[in-house]
């Protein structure tokens, strides 16, 4: 039985909703903050961005450590 990190890391599609996912949930706490001290929900220029940096920053990692997942399985396999 593979493991949940093998399974999660092979699904190109599951990997972008996962930081579509991400970076939406970043983007909501700047804009909650933002109801916190101003007392008005506000997504505003700054939380989108914090929401796309945190998205894309998800996805180069992610990206990344399925390369070395499937670099790994090559050495072992060949």
């Amino acid at each position: 039985m593979r493991e949940l990190d093998e399974l999660v890391l092979g699904s190109i599609p599951l990997i972008l909703a996962m930081a579509l996912f991400f970076g939406a949930a970043f983007a909501t706490v700047f804009g909650l903050i933002a109801l916190v001290m101003e007392g008005i929900f506000v997504l505003s220029n700054q939380a989108i961005m914090a929401g796309l940096a945190s998205g894309g920053g998800f996805l180069v990692v992610t990206l990344f450590m399925r390369h070395r997942m499937l670099e790994e399985e090559d050495h072992l396999d060949g």
